[in-house]
């Protein structure tokens, strides 16, 4: 009895000893981590103050010299924004519902409602270690009706969202920017490139006359497709950049498409794209304006602005 006491007081030492505690903590892994809070408001309280746990968790940046690390729980939530299979063409990009249709936690009703609240902490999680901002967002369109080319489009974000992705982007924000662009067309797909990692060789090998997007005559229009996916075939010409890009394509409206159940969060991006849009994107070449929809995101001001940038050029 009386060594089972003096083991029970060695145990209350260590862990009454914050700089021991922290340094135990630090050895498991961010969900485990995260579970820890639920011990003791003693454990919550060390987990929410340290600096080096809360770098641990993504939810401070590390610094810029640290190795880079996707988030592993973030990674497990939402596996189809973490992809680094390189897409062999656009048809290998994502389906949001599609995919996270399928994870456990969408599947049960609870779990679902519980992860979707617009204060759930994985929101206020950094994608990624050290912090990266989302550089631009490059959105491709088809017309299926009247048979037309795609159309490409790039964008960033507007001054209105920038300082959301201070000192990087958040997963709460890209997790909302790519369920507000699946609102708007049918057949909407994504694919986030992390551009500090090399791409793994994706599903097939490169075959350009498999592809569907022609001009009609039988000939790849190789322009329609995402620079990155003509530039990067091989490993070795990757150019590694701490920044992420958001690929989006869709099919523009023609006929009656079923709308897909949204996955949106009743968040700050929420009100915003829809009190004013104008204030979310920032467009950096010729915006397209006739495509459906795209146009509400852009002012007079802005087409005049974008056609000074052209003439110059």
């Amino acid at each position: 009895m009386a060594q089972r006491d003096m083991r029970h007081t060695a145990t209350l030492k260590v862990f009454g000893t914050i700089e021991i505690l922290e340094a135990i903590l630090l050895h498991l892994d961010p969900k485990d981590l995260l579970l820890s809070q639920l011990i003791s408001t003693r454990f919550k309280s060390i987990i929410s103050t340290s600096p080096a746990i809360q770098q641990r968790l993504f939810l401070s940046p590390a610094p810029a010299s640290t190795p880079p690390q996707l988030n592993p729980v973030l990674a497990a939530l939402f596996p189809v924004f973490f992809s680094l299979k390189r897409p062999v063409d656009i048809n290998q990009f994502y389906q949001l519902h599609d995919t996270i249709g399928k994870q456990e936690w969408y599947i049960n009703e609870f779990q679902r409602h519980k992860l979707l609240r617009p204060d759930a902490s994985w929101r206020r999680m950094f994608p990624l270690q050290p912090p990266a901002k989302l550089d631009e967002i490059r959105i491709f369109s088809y017309d299926w009706c009247q048979a037309q080319a795609g159309r490409r489009t790039r964008a960033r974000l507007g001054r209105d969202l920038q300082p959301m992705q201070e000192p990087g982007i958040r997963m709460g924000l890209l997790y909302d920017l790519v369920v507000h662009f699946n609102k708007l067309h049918p057949d909407p797909e994504f694919y986030v490139h992390w551009e500090m990692f090399s791409l793994q060789p994706g599903k097939e090998e490169w075959q350009e006359e498999r592809s569907p997007y022609d001009d009609g005559m039988g000939a790849v229009r190789s322009d329609y497709y995402p620079l990155f996916l003509r530039e990067n075939l091989n490993e070795g010409q990757q150019k590694l950049q701490h920044k992420i890009t958001l690929y989006y394509q869709h099919d523009a409206l023609c006929g009656v498409t079923e709308p897909q159940p949204l996955l949106d969060i009743d968040s700050t991006i929420t009100s915003m794209a829809e009190k004013n849009p104008t204030g979310m994107l920032h467009f950096v070449t010729d915006p397209n304006i006739e495509l459906t929809h795209w146009d509400i995101y852009i002012t007079a001001e802005d087409v005049d602005r974008i056609k000074r940038d052209r003439t110059e050029e």
